[in-house]
């Protein structure tokens, strides 16, 4: 696909018991991230994409698409900081860099209903082949949704 989008192809819970492998109906099943419902500190997932061998000419994006259903109003805050890592370099020594947050904002009449935000990814130069090694942050002192929500991050070009 010309401009994605390219999925995670691994991820893991860096923050224990507050996130989590999630499942939610959306028309049958749709497997993501999850996160807690009940109030916790700053939790990260740890997520590993790979760029296509050839970058449309347009601006790398994370897409961030989510799902909450019992959202009565509030927002997710995310802090994505991420590094493109060359093949044959470690991903686990590289300098991540924060592109600064961004909210995901579940409004009132948004139970199982998808909602999204997209994130300039600019920090960092992504460049074709590598890997994008990205710690995808949930701020909790900002995040105001009370019930446990489903995200699926992806990177699209626009």
């Amino acid at each position: 696909m010309p401009n994605g989008p390219i999925f995670w192809y691994s991820a893991s819970a860096v923050t224990s018991g507050l996130i989590f492998a999630l499942a939610k109906p959306a028309g049958g099943q749709e497997y993501g991230l999850g996160k807690s419902a009940t109030s916790f500190t700053d939790a990260t997932w740890r997520l590993f994409f790979q760029t296509p061998t050839s970058l449309p000419g347009t601006t790398a994006k994370l897409r961030l698409l989510g799902l909450a259903d019992n959202a009565t109003d509030g927002t997710i805050v995310f802090e994505p900081k991420w590094a493109s890592v060359a093949i044959g370099e470690g991903g686990s020594g590289a300098s991540i860099l924060s592109e600064g947050a961004t909210s995901l904002a579940f409004p009132t009449a948004s139970q199982n209903k998808y909602v999204e935000t997209k994130l300039a990814l600019d920090a960092d130069t992504v460049v074709a082949g590598e890997v994008i090694t990205m710690d995808l942050v949930i701020d909790a002192a900002a995040t105001t949704l009370t019930t446990s929500a489903l995200f699926l991050p992806m990177i699209i070009w626009e």
